[in-house]
């Protein structure tokens, strides 16, 4: 399984990706982006397999009688 991490602004379109930087550059390069715009900055971690919702499992998995 290959996941990717992104970082992204909250407010602006500025992201960077861990298939493009290596993690200490990402992180200063979000601290940079932060200190110099006042924006939040959140992370997203991105796998190329599906992710399974565990509720609609055990929902499904629950008999009615």
């Amino acid at each position: 399984m290959s996941c990717v991490r992104e970082n992204y602004c909250t407010e602006c379109e500025w992201s960077v990706s861990s298939g493009d930087h290596p993690v200490p550059e990402r992180t200063q390069l979000a601290i940079e982006h932060a200190v110099t715009t006042g924006h939040d900055i959140d992370c997203i971690l991105d796998t190329e397999e599906p992710s399974t919702d565990a509720f609609a499992v055990d929902s499904a998995e629950q008999s009615v009688d």
